[in-house]
C-alpha cells in the first residue's frame, strides 16, 4: 500500500469514526460502540505511523532524487532513467557511456504542407540546467542571439547594402537602388569540451548534491572558453569572427578613447549615439565589457564629485547588469583585453546582431577506464558553437587610443 492509499484509508477511517460518535451524541457508548471505536483508535495510531514512515522516505527519495527524477503518482516514487540520472550515468547504472542532449522538432501545418523545424532543448532537468547555467554566465550569450541547429552546416542571411534615396523627382521615372541585397555567412562550429574527473566513493556514497557541483563546474568552464573564444578569437583561429574587433569596414562603428588606459561614460555614450546613422540606435542593445572598463565606469564623476552612474542594489547584482548606459544593461566579462594601449575592450551589440550557434546541443561522455587504478571517473562535457557577427552596422566597438 503506498503512500495516497494509506492517507484515503486514514480519510476512510476517520469519516467511520465520526459517523460513530455522532450517532452517540448525548448519550454513553454501548459496549460494542466502546469496542468499535477503540479498535478503530488502534488501527489509526497504527495507520498513521505507517503514514509517518513511507513520508520520510517520500522527502529522503526528493531530496536526493529531485536534481534528476520525476515524481510517478502511481507509487510515489522517484523514477531515474538514463535521460534524467546524473549520478546514475556517472555510476554506470545503464550501461551507457555517453550521452547527448538532443533536439526537438516542432510540426507545423498539416496534411501535405506539414513541415518541420529545429526546436528548444528538452528540457530535462540537469542537462537543460546547464546550459542556463551557460546562458546566466556568459555576457557573450547574453548580448548576442543564441540559435540552435541540428548540424554543423550554418548559413545566416547577411545585408549587403542598404536601402538607399533616390533623388530622381522627375515624373514617371523609374525607381532606382532601392531593393538591399543579402549575402550569407557560414561560420564554422568550434569544438569547446571540459573534464572532471570524480572519485567513485564521491559517486556512490555523498548525500549532497554532487551534480550540480560537477555541472555548474563544468558549464562555467565552458562560458568562460567561449567568452574568450569569441570576443577576443583565444583558441580559434584567425579567419572566425570575433567581437572585439574593428567592423567600420563593414558598416560598424569604431570609437577610439582619448585615454590610452582609460574610457569614459561620455565616451561610451558617443558611440552608442553614432548608431543613428545605421538606423539601429533605435534597437535595444547591450555593452559587454572589459573588467577595467567597469571599474572607470564606477569611479566616473562630475565636476563637483557625484557619481554618474549609480549601480542598481538588488539581489541579483551578482548575475545580472549592475548598470545601464541609455537603458543598454552593461554586462562585464572577466576574459576581456586589459587596459592597455591600442586595445579593444568594449562592444555595443544591437540585439540580433551578432549570433551564437549551438550545434546539437550538449553532450556527455563517461570514461570510467582512464583513471580506474585510483578509482576515479572522467566525466566529460562538450558543445559545438559558432560565432558570427551577422549585422555589423548595428556593433560599435572601444579601443583605447
Amino acid at each position: 500500500m503506498n503512500l495516497i492509499e494509506m492517507r484515503d484509508k486514514e480519510e476512510r477511517l476517520f469519516k467511520e469514526l465520526g459517523a460513530v460518535l455522532d450517532g452517540a451524541s448525548g448519550r454513553n457508548l454501548t459496549p460494542e460502540e466502546s469496542e468499535k471505536v477503540e479498535k478503530m483508535n488502534s488501527e489509526a495510531d497504527s495507520l498513521q505511523g505507517q503514514i509517518r514512515s513511507a513520508a520520510a522516505v517520500e522527502s529522503a527519495e526528493m531530496r536526493l532524487g529531485s536534481p534528476r527524477g520525476s515524481w510517478n503518482m502511481n507509487d510515489t516514487k522517484v523514477k531515474n532513467t538514463p535521460d534524467n540520472d546524473f549520478r546514475g550515468f556517472a555510476r554506470g547504472d545503464y550501461e551507457r557511456e555517453y550521452r547527448a542532449l538532443p533536439l526537438t522538432t516542432e510540426v507545423i501545418g498539416t496534411g501535405n504542407s506539414a513541415t518541420t523545424s529545429m526546436g528548444d532543448t528538452i528540457p530535462q532537468s540537469m542537462y537543460q540546467r546547464f546550459i542556463e547555467i551557460m546562458n546566466r554566465l556568459t555576457p557573450m550569450r547574453q548580448v548576442c542571439a543564441v540559435d540552435t541547429f541540428a548540424s554543423g552546416l550554418i548559413k545566416y542571411p547577411v545585408q549587403n547594402s542598404q536601402v538607399t534615396v533616390d533623388d530622381d523627382t522627375t515624373e514617371k521615372a523609374a525607381f532606382e537602388e532601392f531593393i538591399p541585397t543579402f549575402g550569407s555567412k557560414s561560420p564554422t562550429p568550434r569544438k569547446f569540451a571540459v573534464q572532471t574527473s570524480v572519485t567513485t566513493e564521491a559517486i556512490n556514497d555523498s548525500l549532497f548534491n554532487i551534480e550540480s557541483i560537477v555541472l555548474n563546474q563544468q558549464a562555467e568552464a565552458l562560458a568562460a572558453a567561449q567568452n574568450a573564444a569569441f570576443m577576443l578569437g583565444t583558441a580559434v583561429p584567425n579567419g572566425d569572427d570575433t567581437l572585439f574587433e574593428d567592423w567600420s569596414g563593414s558598416g560598424g562603428q569604431l570609437m577610439t578613447t582619448a585615454g590610452a588606459t582609460s574610457i569614459t561614460v561620455p565616451e561610451l555614450v558617443t558611440g552608442l549615439t553614432k548608431l543613428a546613422g545605421t538606423g539601429y540606435f533605435g534597437r535595444s542593445g547591450a555593452f559587454v565589457v572589459s573588467p577595467g572598463v567597469m571599474e572607470d565606469l564606477m569611479a566616473s564623476a562630475d565636476t563637483i564629485g557625484r557619481p554618474i552612474l549609480q549601480p542598481q542594489a538588488q539581489a541579483a547584482f551578482s548575475i545580472e547588469s549592475p548598470l545601464q548606459i541609455f537603458g543598454r544593461p552593461v554586462f562585464v566579462a572577466s576574459e576581456g583585453n586589459p587596459m592597455t594601449t591600442g586595445q579593444f575592450v568594449a562592444a555595443y551589440v544591437a540585439s540580433d546582431a551578432a549570433r551564437i550557434a549551438d550545434v546539437q546541443g550538449i553532450n556527455f561522455m563517461r570514461d570510467p577506464y582512464t583513471k580506474s587504478a585510483t578509482g576515479e571517473v572522467n566525466l566529460l562535457a562538450s558543445i559545438r558553437s559558432a560565432f558570427a557577427v551577422t549585422e555589423p552596422r548595428g556593433i560599435v566597438t572601444y579601443k583605447l587610443a
